[in-house]
């Protein structure tokens, strides 16, 4: 995603292409980055994303801090959690969560924002929810730490189009539903 309040935007003077005045004070409007960062691109996207969701590691959660520190900003987190346990997805491993949390929430230039997890592939309702109520049940237990850093841990990014309803029903305050606005993804 791009966007972001913190960089500079130089908009032509053109009159034509002018920005009419009620979108002068447009309020902020905040992105986030979903997916895989690579530490390499790490400097890029700090200037044009808001919250980064898919943190999964002490490691990529130092690089962030230290660039954040370079840049003197700060930005938000998302611990990435592996709920379902899949290989083919990211995240850290669900018993390692709390401790991982922790340790990022102390991390100067990052404020820790909640937690994230993509839901089991499978059609089960039963198995799909119970990783989203462990999620919640992380986070819980992470604002119940009190540590400075730790009290910020409120949101849950959880579900998309095929599973949002019980995400919501367990507490997601985030749901990404690009596929029921975008389609399907071609993965040729």
């Amino acid at each position: 995603m791009i966007g972001g309040h913190d960089f500079d935007v130089t908009v032509d003077p053109d009159p034509e292409y002018a920005e009419p005045e009620d979108m002068k004070e447009a309020p902020f409007i905040p992105f986030h980055l979903i997916g895989q960062l690579q530490s390499n691109k790490i400097s890029k996207i700090l200037t044009t994303v808001n919250t980064i969701e898919s943190v999964d590691s002490l490691d990529l959660a130092q690089k962030i801090a230290h660039r954040c520190a370079v840049r003197g900003r700060e930005i938000g987190v998302f611990l990435e959690v592996n709920e379902s346990g899949e290989a083919s997805k990211s995240g850290c491993d669900p018993e390692q969560a709390l401790e991982l949390a922790e340790q990022i929430a102390q991390l100067e230039g990052l404020e820790l924002q909640g937690l994230m997890t993509v839901g089991a592939h499978v059609d089960d309702e039963k198995t799909i929810r119970a990783g989203y109520a462990h999620l919640r049940s992380l986070r819980e237990q992470i604002q119940q730490l009190g540590l400075p850093g730790t009290k910020t841990c409120r949101e849950l990014s959880m579900g998309m189009s095929g599973d949002l309803e019980y995400a919501i029903a367990e507490g997601a305050t985030i749901v990404r539903v690009g596929t029921s606005i975008f389609g399907e993804r071609d993965f040729k």
